[in-house]
Formats: structure tokens, C-alpha cells, sequence
């Protein structure tokens, strides 16, 4: 019998992104890669454009993002799995966001904000090897990335889930999100119809 892999999920760091790299677009291609308009042309657009190591750098050094790995336990290098939140930006005045936007963009970006619930964070990512489906892995992702969102003030998280995604969508209801409202997403890359889900915490 094979004996299960055990993770321990701690921060991402710098050293993380290139198996960051790895994870995401494995695991992107195989919940999206059958999906309808989806082609080997635009995963492969996509993965050069945003699944590459200096953007994912990029983005886990900065303060409106965290990011949550799973890594083997005898491994420390090898994820199974990642978790990425994303925060509101006028929770972050003062701290150096924003820098390249001029100041009506600032004004613009922040009057959009403040039609928003301060206290709601926006689950960005939240993405499993196939190898570890299954493991637990993903309650455990979750559950960090809750505690953190929780001891920084927050009391619910957002997010889009493809509505194509019946594993995903199943997970979510079985922790605890509600389905709002569906969006219907016209973008070039990939034309679909989201669910948008919230849960208190």
C-alpha cells in the first residue's frame, strides 16, 4: 500500500515560483484544457503571458496578495498545492501599493473599493496537483488562508468559480460558500459563465 503523501502549508516565498510554475499550469490544464473555446493555442498563450516565474514573483511580494503552499512534509520544495488571497486595495493605503498608477487612476480604483465591503477578501486561486486530489490537501490550504484572512479583520471571503468546475463548485458548497450570482465572462481567451460564491467566516 502507498503510503500518503503528507504536506505541511506554510507561506510561499521567492524560492517558490518557479514550482509555483509547475503546479499552475499542470494543474489549470487539466480543469480547463476540455472546457468549450478553450485550445491548445490559448492555454499556451496564457501560460507565457501570466505562468511565468518573474510574474509570480512578482505577485508574491506584493502586499495586496498571499500566497499559501502545500509542501511534502519530507520535501520542502515539492507543493502540491497553492491557495492565493487577494486584498482589497484600500486596505492597503500606506503600504506602497499602487506605485506606476497616476493619482485619478488611485482616486478611481479606490471609489470602486469603497462600494465594496472592506471586510470581504477575494479568493484568487486555489489549485491542487492531480496527484494530490483527493489528499485533503485542499481543506488544508483553505483553512490557513480562512485563519489569516480572520486575524487581519476580514469576516467573508469572495469568489469566481467556473460553473464547468463540478469538483470545484461541490468543494466550495461542502466548506461553506453560497452561490450569489452567475457572470457571464466575454473575454477573447475564455468565454464562460462563472459562479460567484461567498462564505462568512
Amino acid at each position: 500500500m502507498t503510503t500518503p503523501i503528507k504536506y505541511e502549508v506554510r507561506p510561499a516565498v521567492d524560492s517558490d515560483a518557479k514550482e509555483l510554475c509547475s503546479l499552475l499550469r499542470e494543474s489549470f490544464y487539466q480543469a480547463f484544457s476540455k472546457a468549450d473555446g478553450m485550445s491548445e493555442s490559448l492555454l499556451h498563450d496564457y501560460f507565457n503571458e501570466m505562468l511565468i516565474e518573474p510574474k509570480l514573483k512578482d505577485s508574491i511580494a506584493d502586499p495586496k496578495h498571499d500566497y499559501f503552499v502545500g509542501a511534502e512534509s519530507e520535501q520542502s520544495n515539492k507543493l502540491g498545492g497553492m491557495i492565493q488571497l487577494r486584498y482589497p486595495i484600500s486596505d492597503l493605503a500606506g503600504t506602497g501599493t499602487g506605485k506606476g498608477k497616476d493619482d485619478e487612476q488611485e482616486k478611481e480604483d479606490q471609489k470602486e473599493e469603497e462600494k465594496e465591503d472592506h471586510k470581504e477578501v477575494y479568493l484568487a486561486r486555489l489549485y491542487l496537483l492531480p496527484s494530490s486530489q483527493g489528499s485533503g490537501l485542499a481543506s488544508q490550504l483553505f483553512n490557513k488562508a480562512q485563519n489569516h484572512a480572520k486575524s487581519l479583520g476580514y469576516n467573508k471571503i469572495k469568489l469566481d468559480v467556473w460553473d464547468g468546475n463540478a469538483r470545484g463548485i461541490a468543494f466550495y458548497e461542502k466548506i461553506g460558500f453560497v452561490k450569489l450570482y452567475e457572470n457571464k465572462v466575454e473575454e477573447d481567451r475564455f468565454k464562460r459563465t462563472d459562479w460567484i460564491m461567498r462564505k462568512e467566516i
